[in-house]
């Protein structure tokens, strides 16, 4: 069994389900790490009214907020070819010779190093 604590980068959002309660009346609040295998889920409730804190509680027991889990909107923008000139008619280009100026292949090895 993983006793270990996973923290999540970003608190995950939604709602504490509680058996025998309307959904209008479930908890909000976040998810803000994992143990037990991802078993258990640690809840940081939203309640002002009647604080509960956090707790740990079965995975089950959560629903996260869709909004928050939907993939980022891909459509982009129109991309412009050729970056637009400045007033004194040059354009940014990327490099073709490589990092800091130098040629790609220019990269000196340790010795010994393939």
């Amino acid at each position: 069994m993983d006793s270990g604590v996973t923290f999540l980068m970003t608190p995950l959002p939604g709602q504490r389900i509680v058996d025998g309660k309307d959904p209008d009346d479930w908890e909000d609040g976040s998810v803000l790490a994992l143990r037990k295998g991802g078993d258990e889920v640690l809840f940081a409730s939203w309640e002002v009214e009647n604080p509960k804190g956090m707790t740990w509680i079965p995975v089950g027991e959560f629903s996260p907020d869709p909004e928050s889990v939907q993939p980022p909107n891909l459509e982009r923008e129109e991309e412009h070819l050729e970056p637009p000139a400045d007033e004194t008619g040059a354009s940014e280009r990327p490099s073709a010779a490589g990092p800091f100026g130098r040629g790609s292949g220019s990269l000196r090895r340790r010795p010994g190093v393939e």
